[in-house]
């Protein structure tokens, strides 16, 4: 997805044909599976130079990703997850602009809406160790495109780890 197009929250959003322009903000979103285990990577790049606005946005979407990652751990609701990462971009005045939950279960499928646990505001599900799920902050403007980074996690004894470090 690239420039406007990269601002649909869908998840299973499609190629096409539409040529990427300078400062165009290009989301790579990739489901794999490797033995039966699906995985769920978002990451956006800019193509040529990055506006301020980029900037702006890519620093919001990291501190909520760091808020997040800070909040997880074996006990801890869902929920709470999810509101320390909206509160960061809330903060940064993106509020309106994240428009999904911050999470879902991955594993057995690539998304599954039902899948434990399931990291939203009204989330009743509370953190287990081994649980995985990723955290995908993001941010969207109708018009002019978006910006998600979404990880894979795991939930351990002692916190967190994420699984696609890179």
């Amino acid at each position: 997805m690239s420039g406007p197009n990269s601002a649909a929250a869908a998840a299973y959003a499609r190629t096409r044909q539409r040529i990427v322009e300078a400062s165009d903000l290009v989301m790579i979103h990739a489901n794999t599976c490797c033995d039966g285990y699906w995985t769920d990577i978002t990451r956006t790049w800019t193509a040529g130079k990055v506006t301020e606005k980029q900037i702006h946005m890519r620093e919001a979407i990291m501190e909520a990703r760091l808020a997040a990652l800070d909040a997880i751990h074996p006990g801890r609701h869902a929920k709470e997850v999810d509101q320390a990462a909206r509160s960061i971009l809330d903060k940064h005045g993106y509020g309106k602009e994240f428009k999904h939950a911050l999470g879902h279960g991955v594993g057995f499928a690539a998304a599954n809406a039902k899948g434990r646990p399931r990291i939203h505001p009204a989330s009743p599900d509370v953190l287990e160790a081994g649980m995985t799920f990723n955290v995908e902050p993001a941010i969207y403007f109708d018009g002019y495109g978006g910006m998600r980074h979404c990880d894979v996690v795991a939930v351990t004894a002692t916190g967190v780890q994420v699984l696609t470090e890179f």
